[in-house]
């Protein structure tokens, strides 16, 4: 026998044979979709997903990024419930894409489920969702500042039948396009979407008679108890415990209130089981649905604990996830949730990767203990403008910059830069090229963000610094969506957060020179400050030569700054990605001219180690408490200033060193209902 599973190698060879044929069809469904798409956010920045479920509904493969899997397994389990007793046949695909009836993350990813047929039984299924550029709601783009309930984001269809025995449902392509400010870009996505489901399910349908019906179930059923059984050998690493983490959310897209997510994990050799509360669902747009809780809490335990396994059903047998119903985290109707998935399932992210390096910490492996990590950038803020280019063409321009914000560092590397959100595995921003192309706007640049990573002897990886203006349009009206504003995402080990989210709006009287044809750019250390924006509002105007700046989050630096060699911050300083301020405040680095001075940087590092040494009063360890925003601006990181947050610093008496920093509210805990619904 060969590890417990099957007894020969040419078992073995079989199922990984059909586990990448599986893994090629999805990709061949990507493919299609690219292709008939003429939507940047699908064909640049890949805001899709593609998945094969077998007849029972359980998950095959999710090449795209494991966040999807929690939308598309609820989505799965609702239809397998409503239709499963013949309520489809060959030749249909569903449509769907409500969040709460349909399992959808918010309603722009309009979902599709192609059942798959062989010699007239259901095999499986072709799943696809993808971000449609607009379904309507109170502003362009869908994303609903400003809207106080569902109603007021967007349409909503629960699963219904677009095609039917292959032919298109003309009725419910009608109200689609009578429901959407960009028809023919919606209306193409869908078709490309269909075609791939269709294509997927005649690749699979060959691969199934390839192997006949019973030999091809039983190589299912095998690979998924594979990887099951894997992911409770990689348990077995961790020592039993239960972990608690306790975080915010902020700006409800109304009022700029925080609101409270705890979290906790309890570890065995069985599973791990998570549980979530948190305040009260609100009438803003950053409500998360159950199903985003659970696909961002997956995104960060595979790719943390389970990173070099193949996520199947295999993988979620595992997972055991609760939440308290009607909740910030996962919310019910009429809740809106436009931006939930960005605000309380990043939140849900943040929260489980916390938790998760804790357990993983202690594990007996050290390829286990190695890759736990800061928390990655909390956010993908979008800003959306819409408006009629001098040419009286109409178009929504969604500004996806943020997808590349930082990563969070771990205790052996640095944080990546620009590599996008922890849960945006496949996701990328479109090019400038293909932005400037598309929409009326001239980038200025786009580089990353100095001081954006969180500082520590690891530091975390940087998110971008982006200005862009009106080109051949005379104004655009828009909305801000961020999260990570005033909160930004935590260090480890004595690591300092990263920074957060900034927009800025520079009118053009504050310009030194007019934008216009042949007239030079501004660059950085030229653009006047401008206004700062709230991190949600409605209404922003953009005239022509305004300039339109941002600068997005880092993630989480790990471990002690000043033990970061002089050389790495040289480095990160000649980069661009360090201050010299920052270099020498939260890294201790005496520079020179051509380096650094290692007999001053010496003693400077001694001296900051003897005024934490004094902050920590004679105790064993001590907490110093400073404003958070004041306290990041001296390592040069921006979040928006709150009077009620805190940095927390833990300093060791005898060392001076950093133990842990932490962010916090004052005052105390609110009461919050206990996690009751199971959700995986």
């Amino acid at each position: 026998m060969l590890d417990g599973d099957i007894t020969t190698a040419s078992d073995l060879v079989t199922e990984e044979v059909v586990r990448m044929a599986i893994r090629q069809i999805t990709e061949e469904m990507a493919s299609v979709l690219t292709r008939i798409s003429a939507s940047p956010v699908i064909t640049e920045s890949d805001d899709f997903t593609v998945l094969i479920f077998n007849a029972e509904g359980e998950l095959l493969d999710a090449p795209r990024g494991p966040v999807y899997t929690g939308p598309a397994g609820r989505a799965m389990k609702l239809f397998v419930e409503e239709f499963g007793d013949g309520g489809f046949e060959e030749g249909d695909t569903f449509l769907g894409n409500d969040p709460f009836s349909a399992g959808a993350m918010h309603a722009n990813d309009i979902q599709t489920i192609t059942p798959i047929f062989d010699d007239g039984q259901c095999v499986g299924f072709c799943y696809l969702h993808a971000h449609m550029l607009d379904v309507g709601g109170i502003v362009p783009g869908s994303w609903g500042v400003g809207a106080t309930d569902c109603f007021g984001e967007a349409f909503r269809i629960p699963f219904v039948k677009y095609i039917e025995k292959g032919r298109v449902n003309e009725t419910v392509r009608k109200i689609l396009a009578r429901n959407t400010r960009l028809p023919t870009a919606v209306l193409n996505d869908l078709r490309g979407m269909v075609t791939a489901g269709e294509t997927g399910a005649r690749q699979y349908r060959a691969l199934v008679a390839q192997y006949g019906r019973q030999r091809f179930d039983a190589v299912l059923e095998a690979i998924i108890a594979r990887t099951e059984r894997a992911a409770r050998r990689r348990l077995a690493s961790l020592s039993p415990g239960v972990y608690e983490v306790t975080d915010w959310m902020e700006h409800n897209g109304h009022v700029n209130d925080l609101y409270e997510v705890r979290g906790r994990l309890t570890v065995s050799s069985e599973e791990l089981r998570f549980e979530f509360s948190a305040a009260p669902q609100t009438n803003g747009l950053i409500n998360c649905t159950g199903s985003g809780l659970v696909g961002f809490l997956t995104s960060a335990v595979v790719m943390m604990l389970f990173w070099d396994m193949p996520l199947n059903e295999g993988i979620r047998k595992v997972i055991k996830v609760s939440a308290a119903p009607a909740t910030v985290v996962c919310a019910v109707e009429p809740a809106p949730v436009s931006s939930g998935h960005m605000d309380g399932g990043m939140k849900v992210l943040t929260c489980t990767t916390r938790l998760l390096s804790e357990a993983m910490a202690k594990s007996s492996d050290p390829e286990v203990r190695k890759r736990a990590c800061s928390p990655s950038a909390a956010s993908a803020s979008i800003c959306v403008f819409a408006g009629v280019d001098r040419q009286g063409a109409y178009s929504v321009f969604p500004d996806m910059n943020a997808l590349a914000c930082g990563v969070g560092a771990s205790p052996t590397i640095d944080g990546l830069d620009a590599g996008c959100c922890q849960a945006g595995t496949s996701m990328r921003m479109p090019d400038v090229e293909s932005y400037e192309e598309s929409y009326p706007v001239l980038f200025l640049w786009r580089g990353l963000a100095v001081d954006s990573g969180g500082a520590g002897q690891h530091r975390g990886g940087a998110g971008l610094d982006v200005a862009w203006t009106l080109w051949n349009a005379d104004s655009m009206v828009g909305i801000t969506n961020a999260a990570s504003w005033q909160i930004s995402a935590p260090g480890r080990e004595g690591g300092y957060p990263g920074g957060g989210t900034e927009y800025r709006r520079v009118r053009a009287a504050q310009l030194a020179t007019t934008l216009g044809a042949g007239a030079a750019l501004p660059t950085r250390s030229d653009l006047p400050l401008g206004e700062s924006m709230p991190a949600k509002c409605n209404g922003v105007d953009l005239q022509a030569g305004d300039v339109w700046r941002e600068r997005f989050p880092g993630g989480g630096g790990w471990g002690d700054p000043l033990e970061r060699t002089p050389q790495d911050v040289v480095a990160d300083v000649q980069t661009g990605l360090v201050s010299p301020a920052a270099a020498r405040a939260a890294y201790g680095v005496a520079l020179t001219a051509d380096g650094h001075d290692e007999a001053a940087t010496a003693r400077l590092r001694a001296q900051m180690r003897e005024a934490r040494r004094a902050a920590a009063s004679g105790e064993d360890s001590a907490e110093r408490r400073r404003p958070l925003a004041e306290a990041l601006a001296e390592n040069g990181a921006f979040v928006a200033p709150r009077d009620e947050l805190e940095l927390v610093e833990v300093i060791d008496a005898e060392s001076g060193a950093l133990r842990d920093v932490r962010h916090g509210r004052k005052g105390r805990r609110s009461a919050l209902a206990p996690s009751s619904q199971t959700l995986l």
